[in-house]
């Protein structure tokens, strides 16, 4: 939201501007908010694009277009015309763990991996005891690793380790090195986020996704979009049950090839370039203004939501 979830960015936004320090100021947006018709009524009905307008200088689309064409979707680029940019899918890009690594610390051998992860976790039960449920249908011996998320409920975290200890399915609640784990699996049973996705599609994994049932059409939108382009399998929430889980998860097994035609997924270095290109134009020209001791401060600031 370009005025903040509450309009709380509002007061900082129109201070900046009152200043005059030409300070630049960017809007951040993932791929997808929600359903482009509810997202656009918001920001008409609460004065969001008025803001964009009056405050901002860019926009940083962290997505692809040719995924998603978020600005003319959300009606961005008619606000700021030719200041909006895509950026490609912005991920951890930290350095990982080989698998053979992940696969002797959780003493595994040469079967599949599965990793069940969904975030924090706060809503994830249905689908972990779902495909708790669907394991037994599965024919090829697997291994598991269920990373709860810190927020689900004690007790239907407990649930999952009964249910699991049947099966051998490794239950955590977070592991330390997740894009290791990532990186070792081979078949990857998640929710929807832009977060999760964008890991998934750092390490070209195959993955079964359940989005969340909303109130927002986000994850759908997402799990949808990626599953059309072949990159991911997507069962809908109210379509999820253990036959249709374990169907997905033989089918997906059965060819472990890493998806192609990847979306652009160097996202965190074109923002980075973006925003150094930025601030080395700005010091070629840079805005002073008195300190507090009345001598001349020159500040750079770009402001990122």
């Amino acid at each position: 939201m370009p005025g903040g979830a509450n309009r709380d960015l509002v007061p900082a936004l129109r201070l900046i501007r009152s200043l005059n320090y030409s300070t630049r100021v960017v809007l951040g947006v993932r791929d997808i908010i929600d359903d482009p018709a509810v997202t656009c009524a918001v920001w008409r009905r609460e004065g969001f694009y008025d803001t964009l307008r009056r405050y901002y200088d860019s926009v940083l689309i962290y997505g692809s277009p040719d995924v998603f064409a978020t600005a003319a979707k959300y009606e961005i680029d008619g606000v700021l015309p030719g200041e909006v940019r895509y950026c490609g899918y912005v991920c951890n890009m930290d350095p990982v763990k080989d698998s053979q690594h992940v696969r002797d610390k959780l003493e595994i051998g040469d079967e599949p991996i599965i990793v069940v992860m969904a975030g924090g976790g706060a809503d994830a039960f249905r689908l972990m005891e779902m495909y708790l449920k669907a394991l037994p249908l599965v024919d090829t011996r697997t291994a598991t690793v269920m990373v709860t998320g810190p927020f689900m409920p004690e007790e239907q975290r407990k649930t999952l380790r009964d249910q699991a200890r049947e099966f051998g399915v490794r239950v955590r609640t977070s592991v330390s090195d997740s894009l290791s784990h990532l990186n070792a699996a081979d078949l990857v049973v998640s929710m929807a986020g832009y977060n999760t996705v964008s890991e998934i599609l750092r390490f070209r994994k195959r993955a079964i996704l359940v989005p969340r049932p909303g109130p927002s059409l986000e994850q759908r939108m997402r799990a949808r979009i990626f599953s059309e382009r072949g990159l991911v399998t997507a069962i809908e929430p109210e379509d999820l049950s253990a036959p249709r889980l374990a169907t997905a998860i033989t089918k997906s097994l059965e060819n472990l090839t890493a998806p192609s035609e990847m979306p652009m997924m160097h996202g965190i270095s074109t923002v980075k370039n973006t925003l150094l290109n930025w601030l080395g134009a700005d010091r070629a020209s840079p805005r002073s203004w008195p300190d507090q001791h009345g001598s001349p401060a020159r500040v750079n600031l770009t402001v990122l939501r």
